[in-house]
C-alpha cells in the first residue's frame, strides 16, 4: 500500500506539490528498498515467531531528497495474537550517520 501526501497549502498556485510518499508492504518481499518487508522470527527467546514490518518513507518538503525506515516490532503472545513493543527508525539506529537495512532475524 502507498500513501502519498502533497502540500494541501499551495494546492492554487502548484497543485499536487509531492511532499512524502509512504510505501508499508503487504505481503513479505525481498529487497524492499534494500530489506526485507516483513521478517518472522524468535526475538525474545519464548520460542514464539515475532514479526517486524518495514515501511519505507521517501520525499521531503520543497523537493529535498530524504528517506528512511521505520521498524515496526511486534511480539508474539499465548494467544497467538500479536502486540505491537516499538517503532524504531533506521535514523535512529544508526544515530544518523548512516542507513541501516534489516533483511532477516536470526
Amino acid at each position: 500500500m502507498e500513501l502519498t501526501f502533497y502540500d494541501p497549502q499551495n494546492a492554487l498556485e502548484r497543485p499536487r506539490e509531492f511532499m512524502t510518499t509512504v510505501v508499508i508492504p503487504l505481503t513479505a518481499r525481498q529487497n524492499f528498498y534494500e530489506a526485507t518487508s516483513v521478517l518472522m522470527g524468535d526475538l525474545n527467546n519464548d520460542n514464539k515467531k515475532d514479526v517486524a514490518i518495514v515501511v519505507h518513507t521517501e520525499g521531503g518538503e520543497m523537493g529535498a531528497n530524504i528517506s528512511w525506515q521505520d521498524i515496526f516490532v511486534f511480539l508474539a503472545d499465548k494467544v497467538g495474537s500479536f502486540k505491537l513493543i516499538t517503532v524504531v527508525s533506521d535514523p535512529d539506529l544508526t544515530n544518523c550517520g548512516g542507513i541501516f537495512k534489516i533483511r532477516k532475524i536470526e
